[in-house]
């Protein structure tokens, strides 16, 4: 025996059955990894977590489908569900077994870790990025005066409203049934929350066979709605319902049949909207109340007269745009104080100054007054901002246009012509496409699939230097209608500009001309195509063509002018050329040609009007919308003497060309090497020639290079004139495969005029 007392917990003092527990729970003594997993049960607890969470899960995205939530939230819940994983695996360490211990100080602090990793993470996620936490709209609104923050914001929900069926299957009432259709797809548009597609874009699924899943992943859209109309004497049935299109689910439908007056078709249209906007649980706010509540007009005959001038304005063309104009004049008549027809009239003036019966000179003094009689009237209509901004656009007023187009956006997040136009004027006008991009990136989101908007999204690619992804986006308009004269001919301009492929640009443009022979754009541009390869008898032919399709437009103008300064016809030039500045106020190409026929003072006249910021007075403001105009005003200040301010214009062009693209219908062609030329710098010159010649610059051969005064300098170096010989021989290749296109019928047939 030993007077020493037993070690705690062992001894006789221990029942036999609690150490016979104590054993048969402790670990294994085998310092295998997999056989402490299994004792600890972290594998059955692993399994057990991942089904649970994935229920979790879809049981969140089926809620947040229906109650419109922002997607945000499954993201949050994804993470938090991943989060948890290591959770349950440190308490089935601890706890998998039923016999093991409670938490103790080891694994409180590893739980404690996690949770506030999870926390630091979710309130990283309800932070914005860094990079992104000055908006698309608050940089539009540094750029370009500001747009409201909801015009880009979230949305909560997204729409699509197909084409409805005319149910009384009578020809005679499409018009009528695609007038209700385009109406609530407006006043769904009034919702401030919702993002509805535009007419253009779901007008492609009419008659369609796909499912809702499918047209709804074509549009971007969560929800669609289909419906039906009928009219049968004095009723009218309208049928309509709400599809969540990723579950396939209908959300809501309803019928409404009522006696055929104005009053019940308008409250038709309010009851779809605030109907769809209940299923889809959003709450209508005071402005998108009022905005449902406004009828239109009272009168029955003026709503179904607006009706038909709609239906014929979707004919482009000339007799649908003149048989509109008939339509909207009677609407009109019948009630004066019918806004939206004042609006409908001015737009098919609008449509009219592109396709030849109206010159833009008219334009402002014949849809204004009716724009203006509109706001008068309702002077919420976004519509009506919408038109006056193209009618300012199109009168070089880019200020006004752009404070029109901001006001539409504020009245309809919706509109995505206002979206669209404005991204043209920061594209045209303003020669800023950085701004542009995300306008006429929400006008692809409103308007998918429209051949128009999906060309300016192009051509704002294209000035960027981003020409892959250009040349995509215009094939992608054949891709959604082979018979889109714009697709050839933006695809005609992209050989042109980009590639320094003439004969190509003559192939495209015969394409879009024979879907579109009243094109006169299209005819000038081939015109001028024929004048950089050297055929001065096409180029007058096309020319002709194209000014008896439109004597208005700017393209054929551009082509005689060009024509006459070729064939040294001077006076008649530069009177076309002053022609080209009545219809384009703005115009450099006109001033081009001033300075190739050494009309200075005219360069000198128009530079003190239009470009004030380069006068230099103070300091000196060349920018990438003004470089073709500095350089004319460069050589027309040298030649008065003022060498300085010349030298300072033509510094200020090689430091804006050095940031943008050289090549594409925007790009600066070979303007840095005139001002190399002009500042006496012959060896970088000829170098950055080069370069341009090996880039493809083929585009503005119509003028001879070797006679331009801004590169006289260059005239009489070898190297110059190896380079211009190289692309007359060039010029002459492509010129011989046109004829020989011609020749074998491989250029597309052009109908009689």
């Amino acid at each position: 025996m030993t007077d020493q007392a037993p070690a705690p917990g062992v001894g006789t003092s221990q029942p036999k059955e609690e150490r016979a527990t104590l054993e048969a729970a402790a670990p294994p003594r085998s310092s295998r990894l997999w056989e402490r997993l299994r004792y600890h049960k972290v594998a059955q607890w692993t399994l057990a977590y991942a089904a649970a969470a994935y229920t979790t899960l879809h049981a969140v995205e089926m809620v947040s489908g229906a109650l419109g939530w922002p997607h945000v939230i499954v993201r949050i819940v994804t993470l938090v569900l991943l989060l948890g994983v290591p959770v349950a695996v440190t308490l089935a360490w601890f706890h998998g077994h039923r016999a093991q211990r409670r938490a103790g100080p080891v694994e409180i602090a590893i739980l404690t870790l996690l949770l506030l990793l999870a926390g630091a993470i979710l309130w990283g996620l309800g932070r914005p990025a860094p990079e992104l936490e000055q908006s698309t709209a608050a940089r539009l609104r540094a750029d370009s005066g500001g747009l409201p923050e909801a015009s880009f914001g979230p949305v909560a929900a997204s729409i699509a409203v197909l084409p409805f069926d005319n149910r009384s299957r009578l020809e005679d009432d499409a018009y009528f049934v695609e007038g209700i259709h385009d109406d609530i797809l407006t006043q769904l548009s009034k919702l401030s929350s919702v993002r509805v597609t535009s007419h253009v874009s779901v007008e492609q699924f009419r008659d369609t066979r796909l499912s809702a899943r499918a047209i709804a992943e074509r549009l971007g859209v969560r929800n669609i709605v289909e419906g039906g109309v009928q009219r049968a004497g004095d009723r009218v049935r309208v049928t309509v319902q709400l599809i969540d299109a990723q579950s396939d689910s209908h959300l809501w439908a309803e019928s409404y049949d009522r006696e055929l007056t104005v009053a019940n078709v308008f409250a038709i249209q309010t009851e779809i909207a605030a109907a769809v906007a209940a299923a889809l649980k959003i709450k209508l706010s005071a402005r998108d109340q009022s905005a449902l509540s406004r009828m239109p007009t009272d009168s029955l005959a003026a709503y179904q007269s607006y009706l038909l001038g709609k239906h014929r304005m979707g004919v482009r063309t000339s007799a649908g745009i003149a048989a509109a104009a008939e339509y909207f004049k009677q609407a009109v008549e019948l009630d004066p104080d019918f806004a939206q027809a004042h609006v409908g009239l001015a737009e098919t003036m609008i449509l009219s100054s592109e396709y030849g019966s109206l010159s833009r000179t008219e334009l402002a003094g014949a849809a204004m007054p009716l724009l203006e009689r509109a706001l008068a009237l309702d002077d919420h209509l976004s519509s009506a901002h919408t038109a006056i901004g193209a009618v300012r656009s199109k009168s070089s007023d880019t200020a006004g246009a752009e404070a029109a187009f901001r006001r539409a956006i504020e009245l309809d997040h919706n509109n995505a012509v206002a979206f669209h136009w404005y991204a043209d004027v920061l594209l045209l006008n303003r020669s800023q496409p950085e701004s542009a991009l995300a306008l006429i990136q929400r006008a692809v989101e409103l308007d998918p699939l429209s051949p128009a908007v999906i060309a300016t999204l192009g051509q704002v690619l294209e000035a960027l230097g981003r020409f892959d992804e250009a040349r995509s986006q215009y094939e992608s308009i054949l891709e959604i209608d082979a018979a889109s004269p714009v697709g050839y001919f933006l695809i005609g301009n992209f050989e042109r500009f980009v590639n320094g492929r003439l004969d190509e640009a003559v192939r495209w443009y015969r394409e879009s001309i024979a879907r579109d022979p009243g094109n006169a754009a299209v005819q000038g541009s081939i015109s001028i195509s024929y004048l950089e390869l050297g055929d001065l008898q096409q180029t007058a032919l096309w020319m002709d063509r194209a000014m008896a399709q439109n004597p208005h437009q700017y393209m054929p103008v551009a082509a005689g002018m060009l024509l006459a300064a070729r064939l040294h016809r001077e006076s008649d030039s530069l009177a076309r050329a002053s022609r080209l500045r009545e219809i384009w106020r703005m115009d450099g190409l006109s001033l081009a040609v001033s300075a190739y026929l050494g009309d200075y003072q005219t360069i000198l006249d128009v530079g003190a009007d239009l470009y004030p910021e380069l006068s230099c007075s103070a300091e000196t403001g060349v920018s990438r919308r003004n470089i073709g105009q500095a350089i004319n005003l460069s050589l027309a200040r040298m030649e008065h003497g003022e060498r300085e301010c010349a030298a300072r214009l033509l510094e200020g062009v090689l430091s804006v060309t050095s940031r943008m693209p050289r090549m594409g219908r925007f790009g600066f062609g070979i303007t840095d090497v005139e001002a190399q030329s002009s500042l006496g710098r012959t060896d970088a010159a000829l170098a950055t020639l080069r370069q341009a010649i090996d880039a493809g610059w083929r585009f503005s051969w119509g003028l001879p290079v070797e006679l331009r005064p801004q590169l006289a300098a260059l005239r009489n170096e070898p190297e110059f004139a190896a380079m211009t010989a190289e692309i007359e021989r060039d010029m002459s290749i492509q010129l011989a495969r046109v004829r020989q296109m011609e020749a074998a019928g491989q250029l597309a047939a052009i109908p009689e005029r």
